[in-house]
This record gives structure tokens, C-alpha cells and sequence, in this order.
């Protein structure tokens, strides 16, 4: 269809848009596909608005567990809220373009701590780049040179064997101290 239109419309001559053809029954069923799809789409939800809404209507409910230990919507809300105060002190997500300032390494094992980093991060307002602590020391070093975060989530003994750079280095298992200084984000 592009190719007959664009013809007419480009030609030295002038036409008539009279000698333009109507859609076939085909094309005319997709344009109006279309046009219902753009009307009828549903608004974007992001994750952390998602768990900021389950945790106002059920506080108590478990949202995450590992057999041993559970954490309620409740709680996972108000740990990655602190967190992400911290984060956004630190200068994390204030850029609104893609770089390093909204990247965020999280060097981790699976655990509650990993969800609730990651949550505090997009809450934040930026990106996280998933480490697996298990990866070679030499292939972690490349990943932290290459991305350059703006600050890389682990915990204290990780921290000890991880190359040092530009990024601030946060110990997740001795935030306790700094979250009580911190208040509570409300979004």
C-alpha cells in the first residue's frame, strides 16, 4: 500500500486524490486493529508500584520466603523504601538518561537481601546489573570495569575480595546502622 501512495504523493505532477484506491477489506480490518489496540491498552504498572499497592492492602501477607525465613509485604516495602533513600542520597537515579549513575551492582547470593536490592534499586529510579558471587573474582572485575555502577550492592566479606573502583560499595549486612539513621520513603 505504502508504495502505490507514496507515488502519487511524490510525482512532479500534480494528481488527483481521487485516483488514490481505498484500503482493501483487509487493510481497513488491521488499521481499525490498530486503533483499538492504541485505545484499549492498559496503563503501564512497574514493579515497585505493584508491591507499593499489595503492601498497603495486605501489610501482614508473605510475600517472600525461604523456608526459614519469611517476609511480609509489609516489611519487604519498608526495607527496599530505606534502602532506596540511601541510594537515592548517594546520588542513585537522579540522571534520567541511561549511565552509569543509574546503574546499580548487586553482587549477591539468592536470597531475601537480593529481592529487597533489587526492589530498593528500580525504586530508586534506576537499573540493576545482577553478579553472582560464585563467578571468578577475574570475571567479576571485568563485569564491575565494563558497567561502571555508580554503586555495587554485596556484603561485607564479598566486599573484602572484590576489586576496588569508581563505584561506592555498600555492605548490605551492616546497612542495619545506617538504615536507622534513615527515614522511611513513602514512594
Amino acid at each position: 500500500m505504502s508504495s502505490r501512495l507514496a507515488y502519487p504523493l511524490t510525482s512532479p505532477t500534480p494528481s488527483r486524490t481521487t485516483s488514490l484506491r481505498r484500503p482493501t477489506s483487509i487493510e481497513a480490518a488491521r488499521l481499525a486493529l490498530r486503533k483499538t489496540e492504541r485505545q484499549t491498552r492498559p496503563e503501564l504498572i512497574f514493579v515497585p508500584q505493584l508491591i507499593d499497592a499489595r503492601a498497603a492492602e495486605t501489610p501482614d501477607a508473605p510475600a517472600l520466603s525461604t523456608g526459614a525465613e519469611v517476609l511480609t509485604y509489609g516489611e519487604l516495602n519498608r526495607r527496599a523504601n530505606q534502602l532506596a533513600h540511601y541510594l537515592i542520597s548517594l546520588g542513585v537515579g537522579r540522571n534520567t538518561e541511561v549511565g552509569a549513575d543509574n546503574l546499580v551492582g548487586i553482587c549477591l547470593e539468592r536470597s531475601l537481601t537480593g529481592v529487597v536490592s533489587a526492589l530498593a534499586v528500580l525504586k530508586a529510579g534506576a537499573a540493576y546489573l545482577p553478579l553472582d558471587p560464585a563467578y571468578p573474582i577475574e570475571r567479576l572485575a571485568f563485569m564491575f570495569n565494563d558497567a561502571q555502577p555508580q554503586v555495587l550492592i554485596t556484603n561485607a566479606s564479598m566486599a573484602k575480595q572484590l576489586p576496588a573502583g569508581a563505584w561506592k560499595v555498600i555492605a548490605i549486612d551492616q546497612l542495619a546502622e545506617i538504615e536507622q539513621t534513615l527515614p522511611a520513603m513513602s514512594e
